[in-house]
């Protein structure tokens, strides 16, 4: 029984050290999140899209980099647009910054999650000698669409200007390759010294008593999210992003409800344990689940880790590793099986709602089981794992710094001038070789 037990810790030793080594901890995360948080300050700063009188624009990374959860993934840029508001009532006034285009999301007839924008007014607080300076009202203007006498706002056309001169200024046209891809344009940067995904999603701040209220006053029985956090994620903006139900009536008018700000602010609280648990149940999925349904993201993978995390208890430890991934991975065979995953900030949304095909279920249920009787075993599946057991450690630890370098040095290409490009790029192709 010791020798078992023995064994059990030294393998639990070894995957928990295995994280930590391919960068998934705690402090490299905080250490992420800040460096990325600077990058995009100083490239606001000194980039040419925003002069010092221009303040209706906020540039944020998120996804897997803004949680600091990614190592050399795509890079997810979302522009908010502060000067479009979208209220769920018609508003008796507006915020402290300025709106010089007002809409009303309107709920009627639209799937759970999304909502159609109804203009209230446009343009009110500027005089005719302005709007030429706002090209971004030129657009609103050529996207409004009429529906039983009211203007609605199109979801198909690009409204913030400054996406495209984040495309024209910013990369040599021979390196771009733009597509829209739901809400986002992806765009790949297919240089002879880089090769990095990018994807650019225009949003704007939508206010309502009903959004994000429901989630944070429902029953829990854990402590998870603590009640500090919750606070914290009643107090951030909510965003609507252009994409409709697929196949829904009226789909190119529709508006997808985004609590982007809630889900990152909820990934960067997770302590070291719930981020190696986070980075495991992404990397499995990845290998064993996407290759068979394309529809099981990590955006499922997310959602299906939060109730995970809010269902089974409020406090995790390094123990707690192999029991609380396996229990993610029946959870997930259960929600696939079903073909049901609340959204976790909005449960009347359904993740999975004709996205899996009964074959594709077949398939991903037997994965599961398979997956679930290995046990600890399961983490070979897992390339980046697998190799560790063979690689030499000074040829691990080599590799590790290779991987972490250059996410920084990616980093700092963001924040320096577009003038230094080259260099940088032709840094990175001399390390490539080296490696």
């Amino acid at each position: 029984m010791t020798n078992e037990c023995s064994s059990t810790s030294k393998t639990l030793d070894f995957y928990y050290n295995a994280f930590d080594q391919l960068g998934y901890s705690k402090s490299l995360a905080e250490k992420r999140v800040l460096l990325w948080d600077k990058a995009i300050e100083q490239f606001m700063v000194r980039g040419k899209l925003w002069h010092e009188k221009n303040d209706n624009l906020d540039l944020i990374i998120v996804g897997s980099r803004g949680e600091g959860c990614g190592i050399l993934s795509d890079v997810d840029v979302l522009f908010v647009h502060l000067y479009v508001k979208c209220f769920e009532e018609s508003p008796t006034f507006l915020p402290e910054r300025p709106s010089q285009a007002v809409f009303q999301l309107d709920f009627k007839d639209v799937p759970e999650g999304y909502t159609t924008l109804k203009l209230i007014k446009i343009d009110d607080l500027l005089d005719a000698t302005q709007r030429s300076s706002d090209p971004y009202l030129t657009n609103i203007r050529d996207a409004l669409v009429e529906k039983n006498g009211l203007c609605y706002l199109r979801n198909d056309r690009l409204i913030i200007h400054d996406i495209s001169n984040f495309l024209n200024e910013s990369i040599t046209k021979e390196t771009v390759f733009a597509d829209i891809n739901g809400p986002a344009r992806s765009v790949i940067f297919d240089a002879k010294y880089i090769n990095v995904s990018m994807d650019l999603v225009q949003s704007f701040p939508c206010f309502g008593p009903s959004v994000g209220y429901n989630w944070s006053n429902r029953p829990r029985k854990y402590n998870w999210p603590p009640k500090n956090l919750i606070e914290t994620v009643k107090g951030l903006d909510v965003l609507v992003v252009p994409v409709g139900k697929k196949d829904a009536t009226d789909e190119i008018l529709q508006w997808r409800i985004s609590q982007t700000f809630a889900e990152q602010a909820l990934v960067r609280s997770f302590n070291d344990p719930q981020i190696k648990i986070f980075a495991a149940l992404k990397m499995l999925v990845k290998h064993e689940l996407k290759p068979i349904c394309e529809n099981i993201t990590s955006y499922v993978v997310k959602n299906t880790i939060f109730w995970v995390f809010e269902k089974s208890r409020p406090v995790y430890t390094k123990g707690d590793f192999f029991d609380v991934l396996l229990y993610s991975l029946r959870y997930l065979k259960v929600s696939i099986e079903w073909k049901y995953l609340p959204n976790y900030m909005m449960p009347s949304r359904n993740l999975l709602e004709s996205k899996v095909s009964v074959r594709d279920r077949t398939a991903c249920v037997g994965r599961l089981n398979d997956m679930i009787e290995e046990g600890s075993d399961i983490l070979l599946r897992c390339p980046l794992v697998n190799e560790m057991f063979e690689m030499p450690h000074n040829r691990l630890q080599e590799k590790m710094i290779y991987r972490e370098l250059l996410d920084q040095i990616f980093q700092s290409v963001v924040a320096f001038p577009s003038t230094n490009l080259k260099l940088y790029f032709r840094f990175l192709y001399e390390l490539k070789k080296s490696k």
